[in-house]
């Protein structure tokens, strides 16, 4: 997923990191990619689809590194 999301190929980035969240629910590894997921509906313009996985981000581990370097979604900077 990484590799798609460097090179730009965010449609693959996104089928790949779905699969991490399908296939290692328990993972230490998914708030990273529920921020990765949001950073990249994000550059395919798509800003619902990256509310909605920032929000879970902030809501399922508001204290994790990933939660607290990402960028305040749409809902939180209307507070």
């Amino acid at each position: 997923a990484e590799t798609y999301f460097a090179q730009g190929t965010f449609q693959n980035a996104i089928e790949e990191y779905k699969k991490c969240l399908l296939g290692y629910p328990l993972s230490s590894y998914i708030p990273q990619v529920l921020g990765r997921l949001g950073e990249t509906y994000q550059k395919l313009g798509d800003r619902s689809a990256a509310d909605h996985y920032q929000l879970l981000l902030e809501t399922l581990f508001p204290a994790s590194p990933a939660a607290l370097e990402s960028t305040p979604n749409s809902m939180s900077s209307l507070l």
